[in-house]
């Protein structure tokens, strides 16, 4: 019986979505990442990991990331940065509501 779920998540990640885990698909989760000009909607993807056989522990692991929703800014642009990550997170959270 599992007593412990875990996450591993990858650094760029600024917000999760819910893990969906359904028969015929892999486990996956919208994030919202940062990344170098730009904030990114993605699709998470991710393994899952048992500790033993028993399967105490599971931990969810960074696959992949697709389908990309961009949103870009110059790097020394202030205003530009805090409004595309204001419309990414805007996006994020009608995206993850939906779900």
């Amino acid at each position: 019986m599992v007593q412990t779920i875990k996450f591993e998540t990858e650094g760029s990640i600024l917000e999760v979505g819910r893990v969906i885990i359904a028969e015929g698909v892999l486990p996956h989760r919208l994030v919202l990442r940062e990344l170098p000009g730009e904030f990114v909607i993605h699709t998470e993807i991710l393994r899952i990991q048992c500790d033993t056989m028993a399967c105490n522990v599971i931990t969810f692991v960074h696959d992949s990331f697709e389908n990309g929703t961009y949103f870009n800014f110059a790097e020394c642009d202030v205003h530009g940065r805090f409004e595309a990550v204001g419309n990414a997170r805007a996006m994020f959270y009608q995206r993850t509501r939906a779900q």
